[in-house]
């Protein structure tokens, strides 16, 4: 075997004379070459706390045009009304409305007066009820005053000792 004479110690190691003839060498050398790949390990538990949301994607593409609703049915004519013919969803039709359902034609002696959404009876003892099982509303006059000697329409009037010849006349009045 043979003897070295000289020991050359280099950069980062630290020596101690620990005595008896036996000195130590501690330190790190300079990094090795990397060495191969180990394998895979084993995969992870799954985490119970979720990672944060990811950004929002591109908006898609304009989906295809749906096919038509069921709208206004066609037809119909001036003056009619779309009407509900059933609880069922789109079930309608065009119907002509009733007549008279604008409401009363006022006259005065005959001559039409301006459409107003109140009628209004003054006077002592006059009285308007609505007769809606008739379809009609009754204004009752008492007897006394005066009064024209011939009604709308050709009607004649009859006034005895200046009363109505009937003790309570009524005035029906249909729409």
């Amino acid at each position: 075997m043979a003897t070295a004479t000289h020991i050359k110690f280099g950069d980062n190691l630290d020596v101690t004379d620990e005595g008896a003839g036996v000195i130590r060498v501690d330190g790190q050398g300079s990094a090795g070459p990397t060495g191969p790949a180990g394998p895979t390990g084993p995969a992870g538990a799954d985490s119970t706390v979720p990672g944060p949301a990811g950004p929002t994607g591109p908006a898609g593409s304009t989906g295809p045009t749906g096919p038509a609703g069921p709208g206004v049915p066609v037809g119909g004519s001036t003056g009619q009304v779309l009407t509900k013919t059933s609880a069922t969803d789109y079930a309608t039709n065009w119907q002509t409305p009733a007549a008279g359902g604008a409401g009363h034609t006022i006259q005065d002696e005959g001559a039409a007066l301006a459409a107003q959404p109140k009628l209004n009876f003054v006077g002592a003892g006059v009285t308007a009820a609505d007769d809606s099982a008739n379809n009609r509303t009754n204004v009752t006059i008492p007897g006394g005053g005066s009064l024209p000697a011939v009604g709308a329409n050709g009607e004649v009037l009859t006034v005895v000792s200046g009363a109505w010849a009937s003790a309570k006349p009524t005035i029906e009045v249909e729409y």
